[in-house]
């Protein structure tokens, strides 16, 4: 199932952060500033994964360094929205790849399995 290419949108992606504390993605291609609605999905469901502290491994055809470089963002081209959102991508899944996020993503996810277990 593709998560980019198929018509989801913020609650659907909510819906796979709150069912799953580890994600998968493969095939994720090289973003390029003509791509639209393709990485506008990218950008929401990597944002909701990043702000619902879920890990995200990526599969992809180049390093996740790469995926977002491209000469045209360096010129006028781009909306200045679309360029916001290739570098605050491009930020948050740098911080996705650090150690201390998936250590904070494990406490997160083990305090709010003990409150909801409180709760019972």
């Amino acid at each position: 199932q593709d998560v980019c290419v198929q018509n989801l949108g913020r609650t659907d992606y909510s819906m796979i952060a709150e069912r799953y504390n580890t994600v998968f993605v493969e095939g994720v291609p090289k973003f390029h500033p003509d791509l639209g609605t393709e990485f506008q999905r990218f950008v929401t469901f990597t944002e909701t994964l990043y702000g619902k502290k879920v890990v995200l491994y990526l599969q992809s055809e180049v390093h996740t360094d790469l995926l977002f470089e491209d000469e045209r963002l360096q010129t006028e081209i781009m909306d200045l929205n679309e360029a916001w959102a290739f570098r605050r991508c491009s930020s948050r899944l740098a911080e996705m790849r650090s150690p201390k996020y998936r250590h904070m993503v494990w406490l997160l996810r083990n305090h709010m399995l003990q409150e909801s277990a409180t709760h019972l």
